[in-house]
């Protein structure tokens, strides 16, 4: 589970990886109505018997069906890491079925995406494909799974397989699907031998496709570049899909990276390095000339501390955002309604109250986000999507810095 201390993480954060009636009213509804920021409800933890119960947990990210509710992925920290789903239902979020148990050695939750109500993905386990016992023999081998959400029931599917498993790791970071037959992930390979933690030392970007019966790795210009991952996507069509992440350039620096699919194959597209190092985290498009990149960039003459970072694709090159000054943090998700509203989820670790991102047609601005903002409270939203200005769900946790317990946090920007 990712904690929310960037102060010791600054650069290393930027350089790594991660609805009701009213929502059908959408665009209306934002004209009609005063706009607010709401928290709502979540079950309990599983395995807790109440908020405070010791356990934790954390909410990756949200997912919004194509009637307009959000399914959302997140985590729990308990006697061990394990997925926790959970869907908007008849006015309330509640836990949906859950990812079953199982004897192997998972990794826990992460980020997912739902088609439908009968079909979706959760990277729920994509450690595999290294070594097992890193500081052992790694003479056995972990094979990657994901866990499908298909015709009512949950199965754990096989993702694909590095060409050299013993030395080369996976592990995806993002997912996105438009059917059963349609998915994309990205992530990265890493280096695997002994005496190196999985997932370190990224070794080229990662991208693979299900296309209805199997997962399997689609070739990219960046996979085999030092540092290179992919932290995000999204899909605009079948034939125009966008991946963002980190890599390094020729003069030794970490760089943003950015992917685009056009249906025949994936290339890259040059991206503002903004100062260096610097990396995307998320991604969101309002349209094919319309797509929005977050992440964050070290503040120049520091070498520990983080500034936002958002840039604009507008149909022929990228554009670095100018972002008001939100002290030492990092932006790591994105909502693009339009071309003049933008949303962004913002970490920092000054102690100021929570805030948002917001650009509404001239300029970016810092705004209040939802939560009891009691001495000692740590709110991490990280992940935001929604179904038009008038209805946008963001997700994350909220930490007691004086116990460590972390619990779910979701708001929600609707007409209350």
């Amino acid at each position: 589970m990712r904690t929310g201390s960037i102060a010791a993480l600054a650069v290393v954060t930027v350089l790594a990886a991660a609805s009701p009636a009213s929502a059908h009213a959408g665009g209306q509804a934002a004209r009609s109505c005063r706009l607010t920021w709401t928290l709502v409800s979540t079950p309990h933890i599983p395995g807790s018997q109440g908020p405070d119960s010791g356990a934790s947990a954390q909410i990756d990210s949200v997912s919004i069906l194509p009637g307009g509710d959000p399914w959302f992925s997140a985590e729990v920290d308990g006697p061990s890491l394990q997925p926790w789903v959970l869907r908007w239902d008849e006015g309330a979020i509640r836990t949906a079925k859950q990812i079953p148990q199982s004897t192997l050695d998972l990794q826990g939750g992460g980020p997912g995406s739902f088609g439908s109500a009968t079909d979706g993905w959760v990277l729920a386990a994509n450690e595999g494909a290294a070594p097992s016992g890193m500081g052992g023999q790694g003479d056995d081998l972990e094979p990657p799974y994901a866990e499908h959400w298909y015709d009512g029931r949950w199965t754990m599917t096989p993702l694909a397989v590095p060409p050299n498993p013993r030395n080369t790791g996976t592990q995806l970071l993002d997912v996105a699907t438009t059917s059963a037959t349609d998915a994309w992930a990205v992530g990265l390979f890493y280096e695997a031998k002994p005496g190196v933690t999985a997932g370190s030392v990224p070794t080229g970007a990662l991208i693979e496709h299900w296309d209805g019966t199997s997962w399997h790795i689609v070739a990219n210009p960046d996979s085999a570049r030092a540092d290179g991952q992919l932290n995000a996507l999204t899909l605009v069509s079948r034939t125009d899909i966008w991946a963002v992440g980190r890599v390094r350039n020729s003069g030794g620096m970490i760089v943003p990276l950015v992917l685009h699919w056009d249906g025949r194959s994936w290339r890259s597209i040059p991206a503002p390095a903004a100062s260096a190092p610097s990396a995307f985290n998320a991604i969101s498009a309002a349209g094919g000339s319309d797509v929005w990149a977050v992440g964050a960039q070290t503040k120049p003459g520091t070498g520990n501390v983080a500034i936002p970072l958002a840039e604009h694709w507008d149909g022929r090159s990228w554009i670095v955002a100018r972002l008001p000054g939100v002290g030492n943090a990092v932006l790591w998700g994105v909502y693009a309604v339009s071309s003049t509203d933008v949303w962004a989820t913002v970490e920092e670790t000054s102690g100021k109250p929570a805030i948002f991102l917001h650009e509404s047609g001239r300029s970016w601005q810092a705004v209040p986000a939802p939560g009891h903002q009691e001495y000692g409270l740590y709110y991490a939203y990280t992940g935001i999507d929604g179904t038009g200005p008038g209805d946008i769900w963001a997700v994350g946790s909220v930490t007691s810095q004086s116990t460590g317990e972390s619990n779910p946090v979701v708001a929600h920007l609707s007409c209350g």
